[in-house]
Formats: C-alpha cells, structure tokens, sequence
C-alpha cells in the first residue's frame, strides 16, 4: 500500500521558549488536515557550546536526559494527534569538522 506523507518541520530546543510544543504548533497542525507527519528538529548534538545541547563529553551517557524527555514529550504530542513522527538530530558545529562543503553542511 501507498503511503503518502505530507506535514511540517517542528524545531525544538532545550532552554528557551521553543523547548516543547506550543499551543500555535497545535493550532497549525488543525490548519492541515491532511498533515500525517511532523518531522521534529530536536536533537542539538555538539550544535552549540552552551548548557542547551544534548551532547555530554563529562558523561557515560553521551546524552543529556533533558534531550530523552523532551524527545518523549514531543512524541507524545505527534502521537496524541494521529500523527508519523520523523525525528531529525542537528549537528552545525559536528557538521564543520565532516563537511568542508557548506551545501553538504
């Protein structure tokens, strides 16, 4: 069977007013009905070198648990409204050292 998707990019980042999903998220998400996927831009890993990204050097985690409950949290809220999740990692400053290409970046 087809499978067709059709939604929107959802960003998120710990620590500001953008750390989970707001009512306006919602809201767009009723202005597309025919939405069936939400492709979450969540995982800030070695993206920045503030206290907001998920990467742990100091840790045998490697990953900061704010980033797993805000993953849970975003889930909830695709899944609480019927839709496919595609969960997408960010990695700007990784990226510069794997990728001389901007476009490749």
């Amino acid at each position: 069977k087809e499978i067709v998707l059709r939604g929107f990019n959802l960003q998120l980042r710990l620590g500001t007013n953008f750390g989970k999903p707001r009512g306006w998220d919602s809201e767009l998400a009723g202005r597309l009905p025919q939405a069936n996927v939400v492709r979450l831009v969540l995982l800030h890993w070695d993206d920045n070198k503030g206290k907001n990204d998920c990467r742990l050097e100091s840790s045998s985690t490697y990953i900061d648990t704010r980033c797993l409950e805000q993953l849970e949290q975003a889930l909830a809220w695709t899944s609480q409204r019927g839709l496919w999740a595609i969960v997408t990692m960010r990695g700007e400053l990784a990226a510069k050292y794997a990728f001389k290409d901007r476009v490749l970046r």
